[in-house]
């Protein structure tokens, strides 16, 4: 009996959590506080992070970020299956390992709520939280928490203090060269950045830039599992 009382108490506190999240700023995550944590030896390091309304960032400087980690974000319910089962494909076929599958909702809900750790806990709070974003919020404020909330480089998180720190601009103000180096530094922040990139750094983001939405169709097509196969066959 306590245990469900418990059970039913986390479940209703942790809704709530997510609701208030709806309306107010994230200007702290326990990420945040790991990196903070981790850094406490060097007097110089500081969490560098500053707010920005999704209607500041223009929207080309928005498809750049949903391009570089998600093309599909407005397209799936926060879970995009054809990338996992792609991941799952490879990882059976040719013993690849399984990475980057998350979705923009998936990593957006990982940074604000969760501890980075690898373990089936994780993964299942994870996926919790995501239907819970996906269920509350709207896709334009997961987006607008996710760019400002994402670890850029070290000590400095989201879109808004990277432009800043980087390019002495605000991210509205950005051009798509300036943007798309941020955005490829996504994938390993504490080794990149992007006022002096590295030639892996420079590639990701020229390949960025390259990328284009999809359209309406190409995603209606995706999503069915029948065609799962052929999509797995056409990119292997």
């Amino acid at each position: 009996m306590y245990i469900f009382i418990i059970a039913c108490a986390l479940i209703s506190l942790s809704i709530l959590w997510v609701f208030a999240y709806k309306f107010v700023p994230v200007h702290f995550t326990p990420l945040m506080l790991l990196r903070k944590i981790e850094h406490r030896n060097e007097k110089k390091y500081k969490n560098k992070k500053i707010w920005i309304k999704l209607k500041n960032i223009p929207e080309e400087i928005q498809k750049i970020f949903i391009l570089a980690e998600d093309a599909f974000f407005y397209h799936h319910c926060g879970f995009d299956f054809y990338i996992i089962i792609r991941a799952i494909d490879r990882k059976i076929l040719n013993g690849e390992r399984i990475s980057g599958v998350s979705s923009i909702s998936q990593q957006c809900a990982r940074s604000v709520f969760l501890l980075p750790a690898r373990s089936v806990l994780r993964k299942l709070l994870e996926a919790y939280f995501t239907i819970l974003i996906e269920i509350i919020w709207k896709k334009e404020r997961i987006l607008e928490v996710y760019l400002n909330v994402i670890e850029i480089s070290k000590g400095i998180w989201g879109l808004e203090a990277a432009a800043k720190e980087f390019f002495n601009k605000s991210a509205k103000n950005l051009t798509p060269c300036e943007a798309g180096l941020i955005a490829a530094c996504l994938p390993v922040p504490l080794e990149r950045n992007p006022k002096m990139p590295d030639i892996q750094t420079k590639k990701l983001a020229d390949e960025i830039l390259k990328r284009k939405m999809p359209d309406k169709e190409t995603a209606k097509s995706r999503t069915k599992l029948k065609k799962l196969r052929h999509y797995i066959q056409k990119y292997n």
